[in-house]
């Protein structure tokens, strides 16, 4: 598995590096980054519709910029590092298939995320879906959590999760959901509607004292992360 790994590995970080050649990495995953770095400030940009859009991924660039002072070497930078978030989605999906089905199966989700060519494609050429991705698979794994819990919870076998953890699979599934929605605007109906109705199918079995805390968590973190991107553009 690692001598396929790793040559999928080196060539996401060698891809990545390479000067941009699609039209919307040129004119807007990068592009804005650099006109927010040479104004001084991340606002709404009359001239630039791609640019007043949900931004998060591109402070990737925008933050490789800053420190390095330089809008081309700092571009390339940010665009290696959103390359390499094609390979973190690996981090999520391979443990999390590990525990529900076993390790053949870990090793063919592996397999077969490296094997797409659209994943490499969408990733070297600098566009965010990776990044996106990430934020939805960790989304989805705190969901998966949560619904173990509720599985066990309503068989009573025992509960596996107490009030602190409830606390704190609540705040990464809407972190991470606000975060994927911060992305792209695809992410509000692929992320944020799906995941609004599978927690709220849970949300329904938690203790009562829980409930009302939990809703409330959900919806700051959902305009922290995501929230603040709308009001901008709007």
């Amino acid at each position: 598995v690692w001598l396929i790994v790793i040559p999928f590995a080196v060539f996401f970080i060698l891809g990545g590096m390479l000067p941009p050649l699609d039209f919307d990495v040129r004119e807007y995953h990068l592009q804005a980054p650099k006109e927010f770095y040479e104004q001084g400030a991340i606002a709404f940009l009359n001239h630039n519709v791609y640019a007043n859009m949900p931004l998060a991924s591109e402070m990737i660039p925008l933050f490789s910029i800053t420190v390095s002072n330089d809008i081309y070497f700092g571009a390339l930078v940010g665009k290696t590092v959103m390359s390499c978030f094609g390979l973190f989605p690996l981090l999520i999906l391979v443990p999390l298939v590990k525990k529900q089905y076993g390790s053949l199966a870990a090793t063919a989700a592996l397999l077969l995320w490296l094997a797409q060519p659209w994943i490499f494609h969408v990733s070297v050429l600098g566009l965010n879906e990776g990044v996106s991705a990430f934020y939805w698979l960790l989304t989805f794994s705190a969901l998966v959590k949560l619904l173990d819990w509720r599985r066990n919870y309503l068989a009573e076998k025992n509960d596996e999760l107490d009030s602190r953890d409830l606390i704190f699979q609540t705040s990464l599934v809407f972190l991470a959901a606000g975060m994927s929605l911060a992305c792209k605007y695809p992410a509000m109906l692929f992320v944020i509607v799906p995941t609004v109705f599978v927690y709220g199918f849970v949300w329904i079995s938690f203790p009562r004292p829980l409930k009302w805390k939990t809703a409330l968590i959900a919806v700051l973190l959902l305009s922290m992360t995501g929230g603040i991107w709308l009001v901008k553009n709007l």
